[in-house]
């Protein structure tokens, strides 16, 4: 809904708003099946908005707007309700009846989204005023927002059981009684599970709510220059100061040693702020355009600038690691209200007994339970980036143009996640414990340790050209190539853990969306009316699109925990080149699913216990993408009581040519990138039997999938 009044020539008012609520429900993994673990996210949103333009003068305006954004959603497994599960043996003590989360190596898990939610509400109020002085445009503002989020993410309080083939008794040494028996891995994991003995455990225990705020405020001035009429200049400089998120009751808390006797400081309590705040976030920039009076249609142009940005509050509260920390701030085994994160090890399930005890308060992380910890670097940084770019543009004639141009982009003290505690790999089967997991603090042992820290890096270099033609003979065409490498030490925001946390470098490599090589384009071709009825031999139009992408990396990953961590993120050593001896050809095996080997299974080795993989973070491609499409369109137009209707029969074929557009093994949609040691290349590491609109979940209807044709009528008044 908008409304708009003007009150004179001078001065307008404008409001808006948006209201929306619904409904989804998803797969949680790239291979669920079962509808009972699917996700139901039901949500609202609506976003209001006041903005007021004035004209002070003919040299003169200002713009102020105001507004505020609400959003709330929760999730939740599609199917709950299963209070029965203690009565089975497996007892957990959580409070909600959701299904425990229960890995099986090999097969699809239980329980995939415990109660959670989020509820957020940001307020802006921004202001900005436009000069014209003589040569001089400036521009100069600011905006004030704050924003409350309260996050109710209860992610491990229904409990995270692993049961896989690398069980050893902590007390013995023993290994369960099949380990050595000559048997596939999975049917190992199975028996352990069904034997009840179990890998690893985690669970939250305690209130893991909490409501955060945090403000920001920004200034900024620019000035446009024009310094002759074939030369312009642009300049600016903008200061962000954005204050760390914090809670008036008090209740958010880092691990930080030396501020308490546990290493558990709260903010507003212990410490000031959960990091250092920063007031020197000023980030300059620059830019030009010229033409030079020597080559008619030439024009030159490049700049670049320095660009903050405020840390998301979901990696602090719902960052979702692969081990045994908690998820955020909110998780912390300290306070009045101490939450939890209780883990287990190597532990065989007894009939009555819950697996993991309620932790005391008195105790509550023992050396024989120790508790996870969520950390913030002291030092912690606002990340930023530095963008620049030099094009060049040529006119060709007063139909065609050409462009050909350098963008770069490198960013700085990206937020990362580290485990500071991570087990030492140390060349035996069984790791040492990580450096605070060797003592006790105040009576806490700690296990995993995961610290937000800005370490991160990244670089992006591209070669950019685009070829483009308007209304030639008809045609109106565009074709864009792209050449760009971007390289980081982790791409995903929240979640990803770096294979050794102690050589965090050791992960800089190609980014998961890392794209090399792309081809983009169109071609529209209105044709010209021919000898017949007007109604019949007017108003035809010819459209194509066409995309051709190089594949995305992919981290190949070992299924036997190598290292010893139990973080799930080591690597194998690559032997061989794994694209080779595998032809990419499409296998139709009698009475299976057809599928498509990408890697070779033979090209990988298991790493010696307690060493780390060879393999490097993305060193191999994926499938590319292929896409053509076509249309034909037919515009019929009328007057209906001089009113003017145009009529628009569509026929939209995609994919015309019924490419075979695979979905990669990679994590970032199947998940078959854990080689498991077998030579078998019907297996599912390195394989792909989804086409790439199957892999992002809309499956027959996405880009890119098997050829369909579409057929619409649209009336434009």
């Amino acid at each position: 809904m908008k409304l708009d009044h003007t009150f004179n020539q001078k001065h307008n008012l404008s409001g808006r708003a948006f209201l929306g609520q619904g409904n989804q429900t998803a797969p949680v993994g790239q291979t669920d099946v079962n509808p009972w673990y699917f996700e139901i996210g039901p949500i609202h949103v609506y976003n209001y908005s006041v903005a007021d333009n004035y004209v002070i003068s003919p040299s003169i305006a200002n713009s102020v707007t105001i507004g505020v954004n609400y959003f709330n959603q929760t999730f939740s497994d599609a199917k709950t309700g299963f209070g029965s599960v203690p009565t089975s043996g497996f007892i957990t003590g959580a409070t909600f009846h959701n299904a425990p989360n229960i890995k099986i190596s090999g097969f699809e898990p239980t329980g995939n989204t415990p109660p959670e939610g989020r509820n957020d509400i940001t307020g802006h109020l921004d202001d900005a005023i436009s000069w014209t002085i003589g040569k001089h445009q400036l521009r100069l503002g600011g905006e004030y927002r704050q924003m409350q989020v309260n996050e109710f993410y209860w992610r491990h309080s229904v409990g995270s059981f692993t049961f896989d083939n690398s069980y050893v008794d902590p007390v013995t040494g023993l290994a369960s009684p099949w380990a050595s028996d000559n048997v596939d891995t999975k049917t190992k994991s199975l028996a352990n599970f069904l034997a009840g003995y179990m890998t690893k455990a985690a669970q939250a225990f305690g209130n893991p709510e909490r409501t955060v705020y945090s403000h920001a405020v920004d200034f900024f001035s620019q000035d446009s220059y024009q310094l002759t009429p074939t030369f312009n200049v642009n300049f600016g400089l903008r200061y962000d100061f954005m204050q760390p998120m914090h809670d008036s009751k008090k209740d958010l808390s880092v691990f930080r040693p030396g501020t308490t006797p546990t290493d558990i400081a709260f903010q507003g309590t212990d410490i000031g702020n959960i990091y250092d705040p920063e007031f020197t976030a000023l980030s300059p920039r620059v830019g030009f355009s010229w033409q030079p009076k020597f080559s008619p249609g030439t024009v030159l142009r490049g700049g670049g600038g320095v660009f903050f940005d405020m840390p998301n509050a979901n990696p602090f509260l719902d960052n979702r690691p692969g081990n045994s920390a908690p998820n955020g701030l909110e998780g912390n085994p300290g306070g009045t209200n101490p939450v939890i994160n209780a883990t287990v090890n190597g532990t065989r399930i007894v009939s009555g007994t819950q697996i993991i005890a309620t932790p005391g308060t008195s105790n509550p992380c023992p050396s024989s339970s120790p508790c996870g910890a969520f950390s913030v670097a002291k030092g912690f940084r606002s990340p930023y980036n530095v963008n620049f770019s030099l094009q060049l543009e040529q006119s060709l004639g007063g139909k065609a143009q050409f462009q050909l141009g350098y963008v770069g982009s490198q960013g700085r003290k990206l937020l990362s996640l580290l485990n500071i505690d991570q087990p030492i790999a140390n060349g035996t089967a069984t790791a040492s414990a990580g450096p605070y997991g060797t003592a006790s603090y105040g009576g806490n042992f700690y296990s995993d340790i995961n610290q937000i820290q800005s370490i991160g890096t990244s670089n992006y270099n591209s070669l950019q050209a685009i070829f483009r033609t308007t209304a030639w003979k008809g045609v109106t065409s565009q074709l864009s190539y792209t050449w760009g490498h971007n390289l980081d030490e982790v791409t995903a925001y929240r979640g990803a853990l770096p294979q050794n946390s102690y050589y965090f470098k050791g992960d800089y490599g190609a980014s998961d969306f890392d794209t090399r090589n792309t081809v983009v384009g169109y071609i529209n071709y209105g044709i010209p009316a021919f000898k017949g009825p007007k109604l019949l031999t007017s108003g035809w139009a010819l459209n194509s699109a066409y995309t051709f992408k190089g594949g995305q990396p992919i981290t190949v990953y070992t299924s036997t925990d190598s290292s010893g961590t139990g973080e799930g993120t080591q690597r194998p050593n690559q032997i061989s080149n794994p694209l080779a001896g595998v032809s990419h050809k499409l296998v139709k095996p009698t009475g299976g699913t057809p599928y498509v080997q990408w890697l070779n299974t033979n090209a990988y080795a298991q790493p010696a216990d307690g060493t780390w993989g060879t393999v490097p973070r993305n060193n191999v491609y994926g499938p590319g993408f292929e896409d053509i499409d076509l249309s034909v369109f037919k515009n019929t137009k009328f007057n209906i009581h001089d009113f003017p209707v145009n009529a628009q029969l569509r026929a939209e074929m995609f994919n015309v040519f019924n490419h075979i557009n695979l979905a990669s093994p990679a994590c970032t949609q199947l998940c078959n990138d854990y080689w498991d040691g077998s030579s078998d290349f019907a297996g599912a590491f390195g394989s792909t039997s989804s086409t790439i609109g199957s892999g992002n979940y809309s499956p027959g209807i996405g880009p890119g999938e098997p050829f369909n044709v579409q057929l619409a009528l649209k009336l434009m008044f």
